[in-house]
């Protein structure tokens, strides 16, 4: 019997107590395991090697294991690499590339992971909008093969009738943007006018809707604020108008009551002079009545100041108001203006858009809709196998695999004779 022991808590190692050609074997498989697990990685044919040197950047680089072992590098020229570990390499470059430098150099090699290979793909051919190779991932079903194919060829009958809903759906947008537009228009001529309310345009009022009458209660609303705002706009230069009006008026009645005192004070002063003349009066008297004299007038000079002030006030506040009202007649012609020009241009697109919509309806009035039966699908997978090519029967929820081809043709009964066959043919003729 072979017992198993421990060396210094390590791997087990076996104990020999009997059949010694059995113990040997064992001893044998468990060195060569461990040698195994501790053997440091060498290099073969194919890895990618990169390497590193410090002192020059430009020798820094990727390099390949040929088939025959061997690497080349500049200034170390061709040397075999193949069975070498990245320390013996290092040690190998190093050798050839020391010479060219000065100081020690430091070299470092290391394996690179591989190159990233070619995503999986699948293929898928037959009745798709776009056959063509598309990435495999998990998990994938024959349904979601058709999907990212482009679905379902559809015919000229079956494009047409899905374009017409889609113009269908267009036209029904175009017409709530003019609405919208019909109702802007008429809100900027009101606000040109100066009205308080907005007309409902003669253009919808015939079949108003309840997106027309939203339209119509958000201009009206647009309405009042834009009214409100410029109203608030005309009220507050008048009111400075008039404060700076009653300035006026309250200088100039300041500057009558001024020069009033200064004509009394003035004539005071010419008789306390002439009394001075004469002896009667004293100088200092005559003093006094100079620096009230020169205080009048000093405050004299202040209202005229004031007064130009206010005045020029009253006229700046009057040309504000027509400044105002020209500035907002210009804003709402040149938005009426665009208005307009939007209205145009959408009135073209809709022409255009209902042209294309007739056009469709009347080809698929010509066409038998009678002989267009409800269309279906059959599933074929290809895959290759061990060098063979299997065919699969499959349905949409089959799931598939990396590699595989998905057909999908018509099921037979599935699919009129009219309108279809020909597009489909014609495109494998081109294809």
């Amino acid at each position: 019997m072979a017992r198993l022991g421990r060396i210094g808590g390590g791997l087990p190692v076996p104990r020999l107590t009997a059949l010694p050609w059995l113990g040997s074997l064992c001893w044998s498989l468990w060195i060569a395991s461990a040698a195994a697990q501790t053997a440091p990685y060498q290099f073969k044919a194919g890895d990618l090697i990169e390497v590193w040197v410090a002192q020059q950047q430009t020798l820094n680089r990727q390099i390949v294991v040929r088939p025959d072992g061997r690497i080349s590098m500049p200034l170390a020229g061709h040397l075999h690499a193949e069975g070498l570990t990245p320390e013996e390499l290092e040690t190998a470059l190093t050798q050839r590339l020391q010479e060219f430098f000065k100081d020690k150099l430091n070299l470092t090699v290391m394996l690179s992971p591989a190159p990233e290979q070619d995503p999986p793909m699948i293929y898928v051919a037959g009745d798709v909008d776009q056959p063509g190779a598309y990435r495999y991932r998990a998990g994938m079903t024959v349904l979601h093969a058709v999907s990212v194919s482009g679905g379902f060829f559809r015919t000229e009958i079956e494009a047409s009738r899905d374009r017409a809903i889609e113009l269908r759906g267009e036209s029904e947008a175009l017409q709530r943007q003019l609405v919208t537009l019909l109702v802007q228009e008429a809100r900027l001529r009101a606000e040109l006018d100066d009205q308080q309310s907005i007309e409902m345009p003669a253009e919808i009022a015939a079949h108003r809707d309840s997106v027309a009458s939203e339209v119509l209660q958000r201009e009206r609303v647009l309405l009042d604020r834009r009214r409100q705002k410029y109203r608030g706009q005309i009220e507050a230069v008048e009111l400075l108008k008039d404060t700076a009006k009653r300035e006026v008026d309250a200088v100039r009645n300041q500057i009558a009551t001024t020069d009033k005192q200064i004509e009394l004070i003035s004539r005071r002063y010419e008789n306390i002079q002439s009394l001075v003349s004469k002896g009667i009066a004293t100088d200092s008297r005559l003093l006094e009545i100079e620096i009230s004299l020169e205080e009048l007038k000093r405050t004299r000079s202040q209202l005229q100041a004031d007064l130009t002030r206010a005045e020029s006030n009253v006229i700046q506040n009057t040309a504000a108001l027509p400044d105002i009202q020209n500035q907002r007649q210009i804003e709402l012609q040149s938005e009426l203006q665009q208005t307009e020009r939007n209205l145009d241009e959408l009135r073209s697109r809709m022409k255009m858009s209902q042209d294309r919509l007739m056009h469709l309806d009347g080809a698929s009035q010509s066409s038998d809709r009678s002989i267009i039966g409800t269309r279906s699908w059959q599933y074929v997978i290809l895959r290759t196998e061990a060098g063979r090519v299997q065919e699969i029967p499959a349905t949409e929820l089959t799931q598939i695999q990396q590699g595989d081809l998905i057909r999908v043709d018509p099921a037979p009964g599935g699919e009129s004779s009219a309108g279809t066959r020909p597009r489909r043919e014609a495109r494998r003729e081109r294809g």
